[in-house]
């Protein structure tokens, strides 16, 4: 195994079976530090690192002298990361490896169903949002009527896996979803009506989902925007962000008078609990476009916003030009005012031909902010991939001057939609990141790639994965999959959410989908062989032995 620095914060890349896997494991050599050895009637001990303390020597020429202690026990390496489906690659993280709770698998034979975006209320209800095609269907015993090509629908679970309710939203999609400090339940998307697709956002009380607390939607005709991500602050101030083709004006702030003009390209908007606008901010695409995937709020009124550009990307503080490929920004705002701090830009290295694609974000304790995604090629994030290379990232990102250390995950296919992080969050003190991986995945540097299961009859299969990472040393702790059984190499997103005794993984699938680590049983997502489409899944872990 080749080995060699690269200057990114401090971390390491190795060679491991063609693939370069970059991690920060500073000080693994494999040794500790060996005990003393112990006393007996005076002797003393000592000893090397390596190999645990001698015995002590008896004391002097004293008649009552005793015999030498025993030597002492060499120490023991850091640990690697924990393969949790493989008792014989667990170590001393195999405590950060997830229990599974329950499994659930919801859907219509023909159409597609899936989850966008999953949360926790600050009981650890389970809200899911996304979208559905047509055919009426049930989640458990509560059913969704039949609905148009686009239809968004909006559920909520209890811990234990039961649907409370389920409610058919307007025909669109669902792609954000949060609840505030009351439990009530804010999504946001697109709203689709012929060929114009509106931005959407709305409120809705759990105790009573049928109607919205209120609703907003923005476009201009023929034309589209959408809402792509939100969050909420402690206030129950919402925060949204999307993207649009033809721009509209908003009345901002509300009752005001006063029209802000969002321009082509990707809008901010601050909005009250009561769905009044506080601020708006726009950021102009020139002939490109932009694609906001994910925004989180720090504790120090940032509102942080990740998501992919092409060709400019310009706010009024700063102006930025991706070149000729597709690159990463992440943007912070102030939350009081709107205004914007900076514009940090990741792409290409060197003369490579790579991208980077974010999928989602979060920001721990520290402040530092983490995103996840795709890279593919030779990026700032990891130079030494093959072109064209598909791999995971996480990337851990200073606030203060976007300097990022990133660990990357490469897949062993070139497989461009197969491998990918898909979904970041932090709880319990651990990060957790969700995702797929087409093939293989190297996941350390100390253990064999992991292959995944081959698909019935033979042939490669998308797989799901979930890890858990330490966010204050950043490394990887442990890492779990799933096996897809054929699932084929699309753009599936696993989205992750945490709260202090759930971690809920969530999304669509066509294929079955084991959570039973082989054991088969409810926790084996079986397809029915009629259905040709994606259903919904829904998979609650706890938290694992100590």
């Amino acid at each position: 195994m080749d080995s060699f620095n690269k200057l990114l914060i401090g971390t390491s890349i190795a060679m491991l079976g063609g693939c370069i896997l970059a991690y920060d494991y500073d000080k693994h050599d494999g040794q500790g530090t060996g005990g003393s050895g112990g006393e007996n009637a005076g002797g003393t001990g000592g000893g090397t690192a390596a190999t645990g303390g001698n015995g002590g020597e008896p004391a002097g020429s004293s008649s009552s002298s005793g015999m030498g202690g025993a030597g002492g026990t060499g120490g023991i390496g850091e640990c690697n990361v924990s393969i949790c489906n493989d008792p014989a690659l667990a170590n001393c993280n195999a405590g950060t490896c997830m229990q599974l709770a329950w499994a659930k698998r919801f859907g219509s034979l023909e159409k597609r169903q899936e989850v966008n975006t999953v949360a926790l209320d600050k009981n650890e209800n389970i809200i899911i949002a996304g979208a559905y095609s047509q055919d009426a269907f049930s989640l458990d015993a509560v059913p969704l009527p039949p609905g148009a090509s686009y239809q968004s629908f909006l559920a909520r679970m209890h811990a234990g896996g039961g649907v409370e309710w389920a409610q058919q939203g307007p025909s669109g999609e669902y792609l954000a979803v949060a609840a505030d400090s009351k439990g009530d339940i804010i999504a946001a998307g697109f709203l689709k009506s012929g060929e114009t697709e509106y931005s959407y956002i709305e409120k809705r009380s759990p105790s009573n989902p049928t109607a919205t607390i209120w609703n907003i939607s923005s476009s201009n005709a023929n034309q589209y925007a959408r809402i792509t991500a939100i969050d909420v602050d402690a206030s129950d101030n919402i925060y949204a962000v999307g993207t649009t083709t033809s721009g509209f004006n908003i009345e901002c702030p509300a009752g005001s008078g006063t029209m802000v003009n969002i321009v082509t390209g990707m809008f901010i908007i601050k909005y009250n609990g009561n769905g009044a606008c506080q601020w708006a901010q726009t950021y102009s695409t020139g002939a490109g476009n932009v694609k906001p995937v994910a925004m989180r709020l720090d504790n120090a009124s940032n509102l942080w916003i990740t998501g992919q550009f092409q060709n400019i990307l310009s706010n009024s503080v700063v102006n930025k030009d991706a070149g000729a490929g597709a690159d990463m920004f992440l943007a912070p705002h102030n939350t009081e005012t709107g205004a914007p701090l900076n514009l940090y830009v990741y792409g290409q290295s060197g003369g490579g031909s790579g991208s980077i694609e974010p999928a989602a974000i979060e920001v721990d304790e520290t402040g530092n902010v983490v995103v996840v995604g795709q890279v593919n090629g030779q990026t700032v994030f990891e130079p030494g991939l093959a072109s064209g290379q598909p791999a995971a990232f996480v990337a851990r990102i200073r606030p203060a001057d976007g300097a990022p250390n990133a660990i990357v995950l490469p897949g062993g296919a070139q497989v461009f939609e197969g491998t990918r992080a898909s979904g970041v969050a932090l709880g319990a003190g651990k990060l957790f990141v969700s995702g797929t991986f087409a093939t293989t995945m190297a996941v350390d540097p100390a253990r064999p790639d992991i292959v995944g299961p081959v698909a019935p009859g033979g042939g490669a299969s998308n797989t799901a994965f979930l890890a858990v990472l330490d966010p204050v040393v950043f490394k990887l702790l442990s890492f779990e999959y799933f096996a897809g059984h054929g699932e084929s190499f699309t753009s599936r997103h696993v989205h992750v959410a945490v709260a202090q005794s759930s971690t809920i993984l969530a999304g669509g699938w066509t294929k079955s989908l084991d959570f039973s680590n082989g054991q088969g049983g409810q926790n084996f997502l079986m397809q029915d062989p009629s259905s040709t489409e994606a259903d919904i899944f829904v998979a609650r872990f706890i938290a694992g032995i100590p």
